[in-house]
């Protein structure tokens, strides 16, 4: 049976060429990178050369996580508590991103 992965990374990177000025798209393509083509390398390349609009909160959290999630693949786990924190301290007043950073923390994308 073919490698379901394959094939989402490929209608990914289709939905990117058309749709190239989308972030949400260039983030859904960055994961697919990760997950689809589990290739965490590239993913964190892309990840560095996507802008993010700095007074986008969800998108700045959904690039942070992304991001933690790549280090934490790559075994950075260091780098990966680093952007958590940093989410944590930006977004300190947001409780609905403190409970997804809490729930993040604990499925393990947080060094003890």
């Amino acid at each position: 049976m073919p490698d379901i992965g394959i094939y989402a990374a490929r209608f990914t990177e289709e939905l990117l060429r058309q749709m190239p000025g989308d972030v949400n798209v260039q983030l859904l393509a960055i994961e697919s990178t990760l997950r689809d083509r589990d290739d965490p390398r590239a993913a964190l390349t892309r990840l560095t050369d996507l802008h993010v609009p700095s007074d986008d909160a969800r998108l700045q959290v959904r690039k942070g996580m992304l991001a933690a999630e790549v280090y934490r693949t790559l075994g950075s786990t260091d780098s990966a508590s680093a952007v958590i924190d940093e989410l944590r301290r930006r977004y300190r007043d947001n409780p609905r991103i403190q409970a997804m950073l809490d729930r993040m923390a604990q499925r393990g994308n947080r060094a003890p």
